[in-house]
């Protein structure tokens, strides 16, 4: 296994307020870049301006 992996582990479990702080960054770039009402908007989007080229 890489060293480097190993020590970043070992560094998340010796900080605690760094491993909150990293889930709370994740879990709203996870909610902000995955949200379903943007993606099925942006899909909508997309898919009516495709269609409207059609025509």
């Amino acid at each position: 296994m890489d060293n480097n992996f190993i020590d970043a582990v070992r560094y998340l479990l010796d900080n605690p307020k760094k491993r909150e702080k990293m889930g709370k960054n994740n879990l709203k770039l996870v909610q902000e870049k995955y949200d379903y009402q943007k993606i099925s908007s942006n899909l909508n989007s997309i898919l009516n301006s495709i269609l409207s080229e059609d025509k």
